[in-house]
């Protein structure tokens, strides 16, 4: 019996658009193949944590399982194809355990996914089949790269080979495609050997150069790269906002580098756990599967005169030892290594088990992990949260994939308003500072500004200047209470999201009803049931009430030349190949037309299209999905359906019977409802215990975070040091913040385009016989967020009266206005240019 498989899981817009996208680079590379014997290339890349091999699958299932996806209107499939997918070793596990998740095969059926082995050898390459290729079992003398007894003298190249030979369509996904690609190498490598003669290629990677430039020196046909924006993933909410980095500058000299960065990263740690630990316990569904984070320790390798690995271990022991003092309550157990060939180690009093790379997102009791390169490629565990790394590497690519790993949200969302979950720490002594901010500058492109990250030049911490806890605070006990009650009452503005189409929310909504059991015992059912329909009716309803603007509409679009009848009565004498290039570009352009990727949903068109397949229906689609006014309506009757749906949902006390995957998916419909109303919610700022300083930087008194010198150093320019020196002589300052550029223990607002800014600082004074906070914060002009920054603060305050004595916002001249002060405000409100308010 034949192997039924369908995608088991909900791909996201950016997901659905790439996958698309393949699909159509995969159909026209399959035409020329067939017309011409044409070879074939593309490629995927998407940041690490993008979901490559999410999305890869739902292109297989596509390709194999048609009736089964209504990824693409068209459904391009090719049931005849084999599908051989190349990685490491290292990954081989890990994508074949996604993949048999993502594609859920019938109990009954044959085995659809294999692994090629000397054993399996003898049956060849069926069509319809996937076949998981480890590269490691090509080389030189391997069972299956060389004729022996144990594969009956068959070898790999030779079924591959009668595969082709047979002009059965072979698709290629290789893993990571930025290995094993050198154009300028003189002799192929296993990889370039495997793709020689295979008809399609598809390239799946981060760091996609090395595959493209060794395929544009081949004959191949070039269909180029299909990418995902780090923006896109960013804001699904898959990725981290916030990546915080310490790196050494150029030939630092003169510290240990080693220490400072270890107890830094133990402290990001010791404050992730408790963020963690204090999340969970808040939200129900996570109560019985809390996220544990990870602290990553990347060793360097073993230097020539340690074959034996002694000194290995006690460099190991003494981190664990350290651990151990900074995080007396770490479990026995939570330590674990992934070194190849070395078993598990009994060192400081812990012992460390050796575990499999794959094995540890789900081994929660797995706290601090010890690896070397184990995890630099294909690594999947979200919940790594900080990493201390003794590695020295200067290579963009392992750089890029490395850092990925470390970037992905442990719940595959983001945590609103919480900046310290939605954060990583890394810690890079040995690392090359110029390529690590040019990679940090390709993760955090597009959405995240270049001062928003942070790459810190030979740090160390200091603490707060708490005289209860620090006893060499320069600050008398009652000044600092007064100071700390005042922090306590600032008010942060949690981050906005942009909120979903009301098509994709009323689909989550009902999805979640009708996977929950509570939609069986209630008449909830009928109601999901009955979405499709109505859907189907309220498209006929607006497009037969506004028949005059539909004509208009249509008499535009048709012009694209998308319906058979307009192609050929256009030019009759058309070459036949000229009419099927038009209506190839002309469907492109209906397919985008349709776009369901910021309109409706897959599903409701789906629905739509297969109860209604007449030409006219599909106009009437087209025109509520693309004229403004129409898809205002649908967009109205979207959020009527939905808001009939989640009242009824949440009028009963139904939380507590949803299983943990029901109930997190409640909470995050819950909080896109909350964004969608346009309510400005706030949360208390709080500051972190440690500050980070570089050193060398100027040393400056009067700081809340101190060293044992009762000064901070802090990395200023000119009009800002000047700034602090100013106002820290004013009679009524007693203290001042250098506030972060962005994560846990930064004060950000929102400006007026919604987007957070941060300002530079807060100063403290006795106002009143009490302390307040007061903000100066030195922007030039020439920036073009001046007049946003300005309007957001202003906005900010009066949502939050009397919070500060004063903000001063001071242009790049040292001029400032006080935007505290309601005439200032005033101005505000009607200026069109920053530059006109310091007149």
């Amino acid at each position: 019996m034949k192997s039924k498989m369908s995608i088991s899981i909900t791909l996201r817009p950016f997901q659905k658009g790439a996958v698309q996208q393949l699909l159509y680079n995969l159909r026209d590379m399959k035409q020329t193949w067939e017309d011409y014997g044409s070879l074939s290339w593309t490629c995927l890349k998407a940041p690490t944590g993008a979901g490559k091999t999410v999305m890869a699958g739902a292109v297989i299932d596509s390709l194999l399982y048609p009736k089964k996806t209504s990824l693409i209107p068209d459904r391009f499939s090719d049931r005849d194809a084999v599908i051989l997918w190349v990685c490491e070793k290292s990954l081989l596990l890990q994508s074949q355990s996604k993949l048999k998740h993502l594609l859920e095969s019938d109990a009954l059926g044959e085995e659809s996914i294999r692994t090629i082995s000397a054993d399996s050898l003898s049956q060849g390459l069926e069509k319809g089949k996937i076949y998981f290729l480890e590269t490691q079992l090509l080389g030189e003398g391997k069972h299956i790269s060389s004729p022996t007894d144990k594969n009956g003298g068959l070898t790999f190249w030779k079924v591959l080979q009668d595969a082709i030979d047979q002009k059965i369509p072979v698709y290629c996904f290789m893993d990571e495609a930025h290995r094993g690609f050198n154009s300028a190498a003189t002799k192929d490598s296993i990889r370039e050997r495997i793709i020689q003669n295979i008809p399609f290629v598809i390239g799946i990677s981060a760091t996609e150069d090395n595959f493209v430039s060794y395929m544009k020196n081949t004959k191949r046909l070039d269909y180029g790269v299909v990418s995902v924006s780090p923006q896109d993933v960013r804001q699904s909410g898959l990725l981290k906002e916030y990546i915080n980095l310490y790196v050494p500058a150029k030939n630092a000299s003169g510290i240990d580098k080693y220490d400072p960065y270890l107890i830094k990263a133990l402290e990001d740690f010791r404050s992730s756990r408790k963020a963690w630990e204090k999340y969970c316990s808040t939200h129900p569904s996570l109560k019985s599967d809390p996220v544990v984070p990870l602290l990553v320790i990347q060793l360097e390798a073993k230097s020539a005169g340690d074959s034996s690995g002694e000194e290995e271990k006690k460099r190991i022991e003494k981190i664990v030892g350290v651990v151990k003092s900074e995080l007396p309550d770490i479990p026995e157990e939570a330590f674990a290594h992934v070194l190849s060939d070395t078993p598990d180690l009994l060192l400081a009093g812990a012992k460390i088990r050796h575990v499999s790379p794959e094995s540890i997102q789900l081994d929660k009791s797995i706290q601090v992990l010890f690896a070397k390169e184990a995890i630099s490629n294909g690594w999947d565990c979200p919940r790594a949260e900080v990493l201390f790394s003794r590695v020295r590497r200067k290579d963009p690519t392992y750089i890029a994939q490395f850092l990925g790993r470390m970037v992905r949200t442990p719940l595959g969302r983001e945590i609103k308003g919480n900046q310290e979950l939605n954060s990583v720490s890394a810690m890079l002594p040995d690392y090359d500072e110029k390529t690590v901010r040019e990679v940090i500058s390709y993760l955090t492109r597009d959405s995240v500004e270049e001062n928003e990250t942070t790459v810190t030049v030979n740090s160390v911490s200091i603490p707060l200047a708490d005289p209860s806890r620090n006893p060499n605070s320069t600050f008398e006990p009652e000044i600092w209470k007064g100071i700390m009650d005042a922090v306590k009452k600032i008010q942060v503005p949690v981050s906005p999201k942009i909120p979903q189409s009301p098509f994709h929310l009323l689909q989550d909504t009902s999805s979640l009803i009708a996977e929950s059991s509570y939609a069986l015992r209630s008449s909830m059912g009928e109601m999901v049931g009955a979405l499709n329909g109505n859907f189907h009716k309220y498209i006929e309803t607006i497009a037969s009430t506004n028949k005059f603007a539909r004509k208009n509409f249509l008499d535009d679009f048709l012009k694209t030349g998308y319906f058979k009848e307009t192609v050929d009565t256009k030019d009759r004498e058309v070459s036949k190949e000229l009419v099927g290039r038009l209506k190839d570009t002309s469907k492109d352009i209906y397919r985008k037309a349709l776009s369901t990727e910021d309109v409706f949903t897959a599903d409701f068109v789906k629905s739509y299209m297969k109860e209604n397949s007449n030409i006219e229906s599909e106009k009437d689609l087209i025109f509520v999905g693309r004229d403004n006014a129409a898809l205002k309506e649908m967009k109205d009757w979207a959020k009527r359906e939905q808001s009939k749906l989640w009242n009824e949902f949440t009028s009963s006390s139904l939380y507590e019977e949803l299983n943990p995957s029901e109930q997190a998916k409640y909470d995050e419909i819950a909080g896109e409802l909350e964004e969608v109303s346009g309510k400005t919610n706030f949360h208390n700022f709080k500051l972190n215990e440690f500050m980070t300083e570089r050193l060398n930087d100027k040393a400056f008194e009067k700081c809340i975070y101190q060293g044992e010198d009762g000064t901070a150093h802090l990395h200023l320019n000119d009009l800002e040091a000047k700034c602090v020196e100013d106002y820290s002589r004013l009679d009524n300052t007693v203290a001042f913040f250098r506030n972060p550029p962005h994560g846990s223990g930064a004060f950000g607002i929102l400006k007026e385009d919604g987007k957070h800014f941060y300002p530079d600082f807060i100063f403290f004074e006795v106002f009143h016989d009490a302390i307040y906070p007061y903000v100066v914060d030195p922007h030039g002009l020439q920036f073009n967020d001046s007049l946003s920054r300005i309007k957001g603060a202003v906005k900010y305050l009066q949502e939050n009266p009397g919070l500060f004595s004063a903000w001063y916002a001071i242009d790049g001249d040292g001029n400032s206005i006080n935007l505290a002060d309601p005439f200032t405000q005033s101005k505000v409100e009607k200026a069109t240019s920053a530059s006109e308010l310091y007149i």
